[in-house]
This record gives C-alpha cells, sequence and structure tokens, in this order.
C-alpha cells in the first residue's frame, strides 16, 4: 500500500507541475464563460422586448426576413432565431456580421449590431484561451485534450493520496471541512486537499467531456464502447435533392411544418439556404441552455422534405441510441447544464476552486522539506 501512495503521490506532484499553467488557463477561462448568457443579457438589453404577454401573436418570419432585408439593403439574412417568449428575434448577416434585433410580434427593428460588442468580443477570447490556450487551433486544441488526460491522472492519484491510511472520525473530519485555526499553511493545505476532495467529480467530468471535444480518438473511443463497436459518423450538411427548376417553399411554410411538429418548442433557429443546393437546416430547442435537448433538422428547400441526419448531434434528440445521446450530452454535462442552474453553479465553482489547485499545489511542493502544516492528518496524505 506505501509503494503505491508513494507512485501516487510522484505521479500527482510531477504531472501535476507539468499541467499546472494549463489547469489554470483552462479554469479560469471558463469563469466567465459559465454565466456568458446572463453577462450578454445583462451588456445587451436589445434582445429583451417590453411587455411580452400583452402582445398576441408572432410576427410571419417571412415578415421577419423582410424587415431584416430592409434595415440593412443586404436581401435575406443567413439565420433567423425566433424564441423564447420574452426575447427579441434576431436576424443574422454572417459575412457582413451584422445582427438585427427585432420585436417578434410586431416584426419592428429594435436594434442593429455591426460588429460584435465588447462582451461578445471578451467572451470570444476567453473561448479561445478555453479551447487551445490562444495558440494556433488545431495545436492549441491536442495541447488541452491531452493536458485535460493528464489532469484526469493527477484527479485520481490526488483521490488515492487524500483516502486516509486508517479509517477514524478524526482523519475523515480533516479531510472534508475547513477547520479553524486559520494559519496561511494550514489554509493552504486545506483548499487543496479538503476542496480538491469536493469538487473532485465536477473537475473529472469537465475534463472527460472536454477530451470528447478536443481529441477525436477519444469520441470515437467513448462511442465505439457505449454502442457496442459502431463508429461514430462525422457531422455533415445534407444537399437539398429536389429539381432545381422548382420553386423554393417559404420559410414561413417551413417554420409552421417546425412547429406543427415541435408545438412545445422554446426556440428556433433557421438557417436559410445561399444558394440551389444547400437545404434548410433548423434547431428545434427543446429546453432554453441545453444542448442534448435540442433537434438538428434539415429540409429540401423546394419540397421541405425532411432529409436524412449524420452524428450523434443530427437529427430529434429523442430518435437517438443511448450512445447517440451520450456524446450529444456531452456540453450540457462539461458546463453543468445537464442539472439545469444549480449544475451551472457547481461547473462555476469547480472552476474556481480548480485555478487555485496548481497554485495551492506549487506552494506544497515547495514546503515539501518542513513540517506538515496539519500533523494530525499526516495519515491521510
Amino acid at each position: 500500500m506505501n509503494r503505491i501512495r508513494n507512485i501516487a503521490r510522484w505521479l500527482h506532484k510531477v504531472i501535476g507541475l507539468f499541467t499546472a499553467l494549463v489547469m489554470t488557463i483552462v479554469c479560469l477561462t471558463a469563469l466567465p464563460l459559465a454565466v456568458r448568457d446572463e453577462l450578454t443579457l445583462a451588456s445587451e438589453p436589445w434582445r429583451m422586448v417590453d411587455n411580452p404577454a400583452k402582445a398576441k401573436a408572432e410576427a410571419p418570419a417571412s415578415l421577419l426576413v423582410q424587415e431584416a432585408a430592409r434595415a440593412t439593403g443586404w436581401g435575406k439574412p443567413s439565420a433567423l432565431t425566433m424564441g423564447p417568449v420574452g426575447r427579441a428575434a434576431q436576424a443574422d448577416y454572417w459575412q457582413q456580421e451584422v445582427t438585427v434585433h427585432m420585436d417578434p410580434h410586431t416584426a419592428r427593428v429594435l436594434h442593429v449590431q455591426c460588429g460584435r460588442t465588447g462582451t461578445q468580443r471578451f467572451l470570444s477570447w476567453c473561448m479561445a484561451g478555453h479551447k487551445y490556450l490562444w495558440l494556433p487551433h488545431q495545436i492549441g486544441r491536442q495541447v488541452v485534450g491531452w493536458s485535460a488526460l493528464l489532469l484526469v491522472l493527477v484527479l485520481l492519484t490526488g483521490l488515492v493520496l487524500w483516502l486516509p491510511r486508517r479509517w477514524n472520525r478524526t482523519l475523515l473530519r480533516n479531510g472534508l471541512t475547513l477547520r479553524a485555526p486559520w494559519t496561511m499553511k494550514r489554509l493552504t493545505w486545506q483548499l487543496h486537499n479538503v476542496m480538491g476532495f469536493w469538487f473532485f467529480l465536477p473537475l473529472l467530468s469537465a475534463c472527460l467531456t472536454g477530451m470528447v471535444f478536443a481529441l477525436p480518438w477519444f469520441s470515437r473511443g467513448v462511442y465505439s464502447l457505449a454502442s457496442g463497436g459502431r463508429v461514430m459518423e462525422d457531422y455533415t450538411l445534407p444537399p437539398s435533392q429536389s429539381d432545381s427548376a422548382l420553386p423554393m417553399a417559404s420559410v414561413d411554410a417551413l417554420f409552421e411544418k417546425v412547429k406543427g411538429d415541435s408545438p412545445d418548442a422554446q426556440q428556433l433557429y433557421l438557417v436559410l439556404p445561399a444558394d440551389s443546393l444547400q437545404s434548410y437546416r433548423v434547431s428545434v430547442v427543446h429546453r432554453m441552455g441545453s444542448y442534448l435537448r435540442q433537434d438538428n433538422l434539415f429540409f429540401d428547400q423546394r419540397t421541405l422534405a425532411e432529409l436524412p441526419a449524420t452524428s450523434p448531434w443530427g437529427g430529434r434528440w429523442r430518435d437517438g441510441t443511448p450512445a447517440d445521446r451520450l456524446i450529444h450530452a456531452t456540453l450540457d454535462i462539461h458546463e453543468g447544464r445537464i442539472l439545469s442552474w444549480p449544475g451551472r453553479l457547481l461547473m462555476f465553482l469547480a472552476s474556481l476552486f480548480g485555478a487555485t489547485l496548481p497554485l495551492t499545489g506549487f506552494v506544497l511542493w515547495l514546503r515539501r522539506g518542513r513540517k506538515p502544516a496539519i500533523p494530525v492528518s499526516r495519515g491521510s496524505r
């Protein structure tokens, strides 16, 4: 048992020092991303609509497209977002980086946003650091992905070191609670040891789900294991298959078709075809803030026939296999959205304390030759 603990201690120290910078950056940049919805709504009041309950009906989708084109002079937008209740509809022009926000009931233009706001630029900067450390995308993604794998080892070896040598009330209490006196040495040890234990599972889930996005071989392996050996399909955009001589179906007809199939949907995101080959792409959000409870559908732009979707992210989420749902749920798990707002709060706190673990671990390593700060808990380390 002592040999196992010694190996775990050595791995925990070496790998922890090697990945300290990456873990600190990833955790710190995760903090504003965890509350990006609230930051965006607070800094961009034009996204909300006054007195939505007094409105009788939603404006036709075609009228929203028409008013957006009139406000910009650039024709039909790239995408149209409608819902939820109380939110402005928005028409996005991707090439021009312009978004038109409109009252969803009257189609009145509320705000024309040119380029990104300061909040959006800040969140994009945080996302770049979180996903690839502001390095070239392919290089940074691999660095973050492999660092997440190493951090899994750090967390597991930390759990081994946390386990008391002898199970008694005193050792268990010191391993689970922050206790006075609040000296700097004692606080440093407790923040690393005690808080590391309480946030072990959230940090472990964040590392594992982060690897799904950063390392394709890992996501394919997880899918194959969960599906009994099936190969995960790539996400592709199917083209329209009808005769190009046929007239294009109206966006109103598409809206009515999708809304009829999903009357309780809280938000619809419609990507409009840019040429005669592209299909309508529709994201149907059944619960705001959830990426899992979302359908990603494709329709022929002329006949509105539904086209086959690929990958775990395509199609209706309820129709997916258990393996599809597992992969589809990774972002919800990563951000804690799988547990609604309590889960988001948990992941926010996990990121906050996760950013302190490399610092407290480094301080403890510097004091490795000194007398332990918590003599009574010597057996727990």
